[in-house]
C-alpha cells in the first residue's frame, strides 16, 4: 500500500485586485493547477489577482496517478476603494483655499490628501472626508488623493496641474515730498514693483484721487489731518493688493521778520529779531547795510539786534 501524494498548497487567501502575482506554493511540486478563473494561476502556480478579478475563487491543484490527490482552496479579491475627487477652484490668487471633495465610503479606513508643486515639495492633510487646504506660494500643484480601505486596499487618484496660484501684484508706493507741509501742498505718488498694465486706484480717506501708475495731489483739497493715502492694485486675472499710509501734514517753518524798529533805548521796540514759530529748530541770520556790508549775524533764535 502507497500513501497517497499530498497536494495541499498553501495560498493566500485574500489579496486586492492591484496587487502583484502571489505564488502558491505546494508540498509536493510536478503537480498541475487550475482555477474557476482560468488563466489567474499559471502552470507554475502564480496567481494573478488583475486577471482573476473582484470576487471569490477556487484554486486547485492536482497530483496525477494512481496515488494522487487533489486539493481546493478559496481566494478572494477585494476591489479598490474609490479615490475618485473634485477640487475647485483651479486657479486664482494666493494665500488660495482649495476644497477637496471626496465621495463617501464607509469602508475608508485611511485617506491623504497632497498637494505636489513643481520642485516636487508636498503638503499632506489625512482626512477621509472632504477637506480644504492653503495654497501659500505660486505656481502650479498636482493633487493627489490615497484612500486605503478596511481590507488592505489601497488606491490612488492624481490630477497634474490641478490647481494654479497666482501671485498679487505689489501696491508698495512711495511720495515726495516726504515731509508734507501746508506750504508745499504738491503731493506726487508712485507705484513701485509693479506692471503699469495693471489697474490701479489711489485714495484718500476713500476718496477717488487718480487712476494711473503715478498721481498727483493738491493737499489743498484735503481736509482731514493725518489722512490715509492707499493705493488699491489689481492684475489681468483678477488678484489685487492695497497699501495705506497714513500721512501727517505739518503746519510748515513759520517765520516772520519785522520791518521796522526803533533802537533809541525809549523801552519800545529797542530791538529787532526773526519772530519763529515752535517748529523752527535753528536759523541763520546775517544783516547787511546799503552798502553790503555785515552789521549783525546771528544763529540763536533768541538773539536780538539793537541796531549796532
Amino acid at each position: 500500500v502507497t500513501d497517497n501524494v499530498s497536494s495541499s498548497f498553501e495560498a493566500v487567501a485574500t489579496s486586492c485586485v492591484n496587487d502583484e502575482t502571489q505564488a502558491f506554493i505546494p508540498d509536493v511540486a510536478g503537480g498541475e493547477w487550475s482555477s474557476d478563473c482560468g488563466a489567474c494561476i499559471s502552470n507554475s502556480g502564480f496567481f494573478s489577482p488583475a486577471l482573476a478579478g473582484i470576487g471569490g475563487h477556487t484554486v486547485t491543484y492536482t497530483i496525477a496517478g494512481a496515488c494522487g490527490t487533489t486539493t481546493s482552496l478559496p481566494t478572494t479579491v477585494y476591489s479598490l476603494p474609490d479615490a475618485s475627487f473634485t477640487s475647485a477652484p483651479t486657479s486664482g490668487c494666493i494665500p488660495l483655499f482649495i476644497e477637496l471633495t471626496a465621495p463617501t465610503s464607509a469602508n475608508a479606513a485611511t485617506c491623504q490628501w497632497g498637494l505636489i508643486d513643481g520642485s516636487g515639495g508636498s503638503q499632506w492633510v489625512e482626512d477621509c472626508g472632504d477637506s480644504f487646504m492653503v495654497i501659500e506660494a505660486p505656481g502650479c500643484y498636482d493633487v493627489i488623493h490615497n484612500v486605503t480601505d478596511a481590507n488592505g486596499c489601497t488606491n490612488s487618484s492624481l490630477v497634474q496641474t490641478a490647481i494654479c496660484g497666482n501671485e498679487p501684484p505689489s501696491s508698495a508706493f512711495a511720495y515726495s515730498p516726504t515731509h508734507l507741509s501746508v506750504y508745499d501742498p504738491i503731493i506726487t505718488a508712485w507705484a513701485i514693483d509693479s506692471l503699469e498694465s495693471n489697474q490701479f486706484q489711489w485714495t484718500i480717506d476713500e476718496l477717488d484721487f487718480g487712476s494711473s501708475h503715478r498721481t498727483q495731489v493738491n493737499l489743498t483739497e484735503i481736509y482731514s489731518n493725518p489722512f490715509n493715502l492707499c493705493l488699491h492694485v489689481s492684475d489681468d486675472v483678477g488678484c489685487a493688493t492695497s497699501t495705506c499710509k497714513s500721512i501727517v501734514m505739518s503746519e510748515g517753518i513759520s517765520a516772520y521778520a519785522p520791518n521796522a524798529f526803533t533802537p533809541d533805548q525809549d523801552g519800545t521796540n529797542d530791538a529787532w529779531r526773526i519772530v519763529c514759530g515752535g517748529d523752527v529748530q535753528s536759523l541763520e541770520l546775517r544783516i547787511f547795510d546799503r552798502w553790503g556790508r555785515l552789521v549783525f549775524e546771528t544763529n540763536e533764535i533768541e538773539h536780538w539786534w539793537v541796531g549796532d
